[in-house]
Protein backbone atom coordinates (compact mmCIF):
# COMPACT_ATOMS: atom_id res chain seq x y z
CA UNK A 1 0.00 0.00 0.00
CA UNK A 2 1.38 3.00 -1.27
CA UNK A 3 0.31 6.45 1.23
CA UNK A 4 1.88 9.69 2.57
CA UNK A 5 1.23 10.81 6.55
CA UNK A 6 2.16 13.93 8.09
CA UNK A 7 2.86 12.90 11.70
CA UNK A 8 2.09 16.67 14.30
CA UNK A 9 3.54 16.09 17.41
CA UNK A 10 4.66 18.61 20.49
CA UNK A 11 8.70 17.06 19.69
CA UNK A 12 10.66 15.91 16.52
CA UNK A 13 10.08 12.23 16.03
CA UNK A 14 13.30 10.53 16.53
CA UNK A 15 14.36 7.15 15.95
CA UNK A 16 13.75 6.18 19.22
CA UNK A 17 9.63 6.54 18.57
CA UNK A 18 10.20 4.87 15.26
CA UNK A 19 11.85 1.71 17.50
CA UNK A 20 8.76 1.99 20.11
CA UNK A 21 6.69 1.89 16.94
CA UNK A 22 8.22 -1.13 15.31
CA UNK A 23 8.03 -2.93 18.79
CA UNK A 24 4.36 -1.87 19.31
CA UNK A 25 3.25 -3.46 15.81
CA UNK A 26 6.09 -5.91 14.40
CA UNK A 27 9.42 -7.22 16.15
CA UNK A 28 10.61 -8.23 12.92
CA UNK A 29 10.94 -4.83 11.37
CA UNK A 30 14.44 -3.29 10.39
CA UNK A 31 15.61 -0.03 10.73
CA UNK A 32 18.20 1.51 9.24
CA UNK A 33 18.94 5.56 8.50
CA UNK A 34 18.90 7.38 5.19
CA UNK A 35 20.61 10.17 4.07
CA UNK A 36 23.40 10.88 6.80
CA UNK A 37 20.00 11.05 9.88
CA UNK A 38 17.75 13.10 7.61
CA UNK A 39 15.42 10.12 7.44
CA UNK A 40 14.82 6.69 8.78
CA UNK A 41 13.90 3.62 6.75
CA UNK A 42 11.58 1.12 8.43
CA UNK A 43 11.32 -2.45 6.12
CA UNK A 44 9.30 -5.84 6.76
CA UNK A 45 10.19 -8.69 5.82
CA UNK A 46 6.52 -8.67 4.15
CA UNK A 47 7.49 -6.70 1.75
CA UNK A 48 6.17 -2.69 3.00
CA UNK A 49 8.53 -0.03 3.15
CA UNK A 50 8.47 3.25 5.77
CA UNK A 51 10.27 6.24 5.28
CA UNK A 52 10.26 9.12 8.34
CA UNK A 53 11.64 12.18 7.40
CA UNK A 54 13.24 14.36 9.69
CA UNK A 55 11.10 16.60 11.85
CA UNK A 56 10.82 20.28 10.95
CA UNK A 57 9.44 23.13 13.71
CA UNK A 58 6.40 24.36 12.65
CA UNK A 59 6.61 28.77 13.14
CA UNK A 60 2.70 28.58 12.15
CA UNK A 61 0.33 26.10 13.12
CA UNK A 62 -2.07 27.68 10.59
CA UNK A 63 -0.01 25.93 7.62
CA UNK A 64 -0.24 22.98 8.73
CA UNK A 65 -4.33 23.36 9.03
CA UNK A 66 -4.10 24.60 5.81
CA UNK A 67 -2.07 21.80 4.25
CA UNK A 68 -4.24 19.30 6.27
CA UNK A 69 -7.60 20.66 5.79
CA UNK A 70 -8.37 20.37 9.23
CA UNK A 71 -8.07 21.99 12.23
CA UNK A 72 -4.82 21.24 14.21
CA UNK A 73 -4.04 21.93 18.64
CA UNK A 74 -1.53 24.28 18.80
CA UNK A 75 0.29 22.19 21.67
CA UNK A 76 0.44 19.11 19.64
CA UNK A 77 1.53 20.82 16.07
CA UNK A 78 5.18 22.08 17.41
CA UNK A 79 6.97 19.61 14.78
CA UNK A 80 5.88 17.90 11.28
CA UNK A 81 7.18 14.71 10.01
CA UNK A 82 6.71 13.48 7.42
CA UNK A 83 6.23 9.53 6.66
CA UNK A 84 5.69 7.67 3.04
CA UNK A 85 4.79 4.08 2.53
CA UNK A 86 5.42 2.01 -0.05
CA UNK A 87 3.97 -1.70 -0.51
CA UNK A 88 2.84 -3.68 2.41
CA UNK A 89 -0.47 -3.83 3.88
CA UNK A 90 -2.23 -0.42 4.45
CA UNK A 91 -3.43 -1.85 8.09
CA UNK A 92 0.23 -2.91 9.10
CA UNK A 93 1.58 0.70 7.64
CA UNK A 94 -1.39 3.00 9.46
CA UNK A 95 -0.77 0.60 12.83
CA UNK A 96 3.21 1.45 12.43
CA UNK A 97 2.81 5.44 11.85
CA UNK A 98 -0.13 5.87 14.39
CA UNK A 99 2.53 4.03 17.05
CA UNK A 100 5.45 5.85 16.27
CA UNK A 101 3.20 9.13 16.76
CA UNK A 102 1.90 8.01 20.17
CA UNK A 103 5.14 7.51 20.92
CA UNK A 104 5.99 11.10 20.17
CA UNK A 105 2.66 12.46 21.92
CA UNK A 106 1.57 12.94 18.85
CA UNK A 107 -1.18 12.45 16.24
CA UNK A 108 -0.85 11.22 12.20
CA UNK A 109 -2.77 12.44 9.10
CA UNK A 110 -3.05 10.67 6.21
CA UNK A 111 -2.18 13.25 3.34
CA UNK A 112 -5.65 13.44 1.13
CA UNK A 113 -8.00 12.36 4.08
CA UNK A 114 -9.76 15.09 6.01
CA UNK A 115 -9.85 12.88 9.45
CA UNK A 116 -7.22 12.20 12.04
CA UNK A 117 -5.93 8.70 12.63
CA UNK A 118 -5.95 7.63 16.06
CA UNK A 119 -2.77 8.16 18.11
Amino acid sequence: MNGEWVILSPRPVTVGECLVGAAATDPDLRIASLWDGGAVLLTSPHGGQLTVTVSRRLEHTGDAARILGTDVDPAVAAHWTEAHARGGEARDAEALITAIAAAADGHAHRLGAVERMPG
